[in-house]
């Protein structure tokens, strides 16, 4: 019959009024932890306050809708500029000979009168606009709110998101989000908004994941 190794050592009792002795193990050397920052995510974004929203915006929230970020614009919204001041200046002409032939005796000096002032004050208000702008990320939809006449308010759900596309400057630029049906190539935008990056990561990971983020940032 083959022993054990617990067979041919077998245990010792210590004697009656003592104690056994405790041997001491050596500590298990713990893992150095690096120095330094921990690895963040390209994008992580950070809440910004919601209590100074707009109230165009606060009036808007639902009951059981959360306010995820709210903002207002800033700066120019210029886009294709030259041909937007042709078509509405040709457009703003043909009403003013229309009118003119109606009301003034002389429709040719009447219209282009007419469709300068016009042309004039329709781009002032698209140039201008994003500064009367209120802008909101909540946990069902965007919302984007129009300050300047005429004031409305439109919402975006995610199932309309097709496109997020940023353009800017460090941590200031715009977000365009372009909506389907794509064909007819139709958007709205955060215009002049402070970490366009971010915002544009909160709509992805809390609204629409399935949309692509095109980041045309400088």
């Amino acid at each position: 019959m083959v022993k054990t190794v617990g067979e041919w050592t077998p245990r010792s009792t210590p004697p009656a009024g003592r104690t056994p002795m405790r041997v001491k193990t050596a500590p298990s050397p713990r893992t150095a932890t690096p120095k330094g920052p921990s690895p963040k995510s390209a994008v992580r974004y950070r809440p910004s306050s919601t209590a100074a929203a707009p109230a165009a915006i606060l009036s808007q929230v639902k009951q059981g809708e959360r306010l995820l970020w709210s903002s207002r614009g800033s700066g120019l919204y210029i886009v294709n500029f030259q041909r937007a001041v042709v078509v509405i200046f040709i457009l703003m002409l043909v009403l003013g000979l229309i009118i003119g032939a109606i009301v003034s005796a002389d429709p040719t000096g009447f219209a282009f009168s007419f469709a300068l002032v016009m042309t004039f004050a329709i781009l002032a208000r698209a140039i201008l606009s994003p500064m009367f702008d209120a802008y909101a990320v909540t946990s069902r939809r965007i919302i984007v709110a129009k300050g300047i006449w005429p004031n409305f308010t439109t919402s975006y759900f995610p199932e309309r998101i097709n496109t997020l596309t940023l353009r800017g400057v460090r941590n200031k630029g715009s977000l365009t989000f372009f909506t389907l049906p794509a064909a007819r190539n139709t958007g709205a935008a955060f215009h002049g908004i402070d970490r366009p990056r971010e915002v544009a990561q909160l709509i992805h990971d809390t609204l629409a994941p399935q949309v692509r983020i095109d980041d045309r940032m400088a």
